[in-house]
């Protein structure tokens, strides 16, 4: 989705205008409905016989399709809301994405722009060419008088093959920075994962984190942890999980330097504005996941899938200080190589985890994370937690962007060097 969609935007806010409208006519409609009973009662303390039945049908009548109307306007009113949160939701997707989006997207857009100008440059020269090149072999053909004007015709064809070589030469140029700008904003991701049938590969790889970088990371960092427990799904104990998690974090000898931050039951509502107030180091998701999405709390007994694309939007607009991110989610390969284009490390699921061991993992990670180690080796430390459940064929990966070295990737800054 762009930055700004403001089609798709006037779309919901046409559509809410349309339902606002459809219970203001139930409204008044129901008004006047009352209005009549009143009058019809009214009426029938004068009125005796024939007259005081006819007037007290009136009134049961209009009674009746009053109360006939309350469901429809109860519908409608549960849409209105609906459509709104659509429309909050949707802003709060293009404030997210506008800031660091918009100019990686204007300079793509223009470049693109450019390419395909150029492109219609060349095919516009090309046709001029094709048909002089006709002209004078009709004129060859004819006339020997008419050699002059064949020489002149050359002469203009030559110009313009030259305008057409000067056209291509920019137009690779153009197609070059386009791709590098692509490349940027979309990088390579480079995976550590594992896998029960394979030994674990060592890998070359200086321990000794350098110093601005230790020096760079804050006294204490903020851990933010997103529960949500969809309803009619198998059961994800995700307050036991943050009650583990939060427990290996207190025994580690770094404790009073991490600051964890539980949320049970979130909702997409929630992710901006917990970003912002507590500009977190590093996030963590439990719950569920599927290909695309993520799972959250929506409405009354209704789970709500959040996109990656929405989700990566969000990571970008708190980039200046989120490094790191969990995703402790069946399924979230997708959501984690799409984090790691941006992020530092991140850590994703191939596959469906059980429960217990995604717990154990999860708590295993960051205990050696608050011990002072690496994002690596607290990965690789959470893996023997994995080795204790032989029959599940889950994947966890760790991924992280080229240039990253996730051995020099810490939670904490390790005192012992104080």
């Amino acid at each position: 989705m762009p930055a700004f969609n403001l089609e798709r935007l006037s779309v919901l806010l046409a559509d809410r205008a349309a339902i606002f409208q459809q219970i203001r006519v139930l409204r008044d409609r129901r008004d006047d409905l009352t209005d009549e009973y009143n009058e019809f009662i009214e009426e029938m303390r004068g009125s005796t016989g024939s007259r005081r039945s006819h007037l007290h049908r009136k009134a049961q009548n209009a009674h009746e399709a009053k109360m006939a109307i309350r469901p429809q306007e109860k519908a409608l009113q549960g849409r209105l809301e609906a459509k709104e949160k659509e429309i909050v939701d949707f802003i709060a997707a293009m404030w997210a994405a506008s800031e660091l989006l918009l100019g990686a997207e204007r300079q793509h857009d223009l470049l693109r722009k450019g390419v395909d100008d150029l492109g219609a440059r060349l095919s516009a020269l090309e046709t001029r060419v094709g048909a002089l090149t006709d002209a004078i072999g009709a004129l060859r053909s004819g006339q020997a008088g008419q050699a002059g004007a064949v020489k002149a015709i050359g002469t203009r064809i030559d110009r313009l093959a030259g305008e057409v070589a000067n056209a291509r030469v920019t137009f690779r140029a153009v197609e070059g920075t386009v791709a590098q700008i692509t490349n940027a904003v979309e990088p390579t991701v480079e995976r550590r994962g594992w896998n029960p049938d394979f030994q674990p590969v060592s890998e070359p790889c200086s321990r000794a984190i350098p110093e601005a970088e230790l020096d760079a990371l804050p006294e204490r960092v903020t851990v933010l942890l997103f529960a949500s427990h969809v309803p009619k799904e198998t059961t994800v104990d995700v307050a036991e999980e943050a009650r583990e998690i939060e427990m290996k974090i207190n025994d580690a000898t770094l404790a009073a330097y991490v600051r964890l931050k539980a949320w049970q039951a979130t909702r997409p509502l929630d992710l901006m504005p917990m970003f912002n107030r507590h500009k977190p180091y590093m996030v963590h998701f439990s719950g569920h996941g599927q290909p695309g999405a993520l799972i959250m709390t929506g409405g009354p007994d209704r789970p709500e899938p959040v996109p990656t694309d929405l989700l990566v939007r969000m990571f970008k607009a708190s980039a200046d200080h989120l490094r790191v991110a969990f995703f402790n989610v069946c399924d979230s390969e997708e959501q984690a190589v799409a984090a790691a284009r941006l992020l530092d490390v991140v850590i994703g699921m191939r596959g469906r985890l059980p429960d217990t061991m995604a717990r154990m993992f999860a708590a295993r990670v960051y205990s050696s994370l608050a011990f002072g180690e690496s994002m690596r080796k607290a990965f690789e430390q959470g893996l023997l937690e994995v080795e204790k459940f032989p029959e599940a064929r889950v994947v966890p990966q760790l991924y992280h962007r080229p240039g990253v070295d996730p051995h020099k990737v810490v939670l904490v800054r390790p005192r012992q060097r104080d």
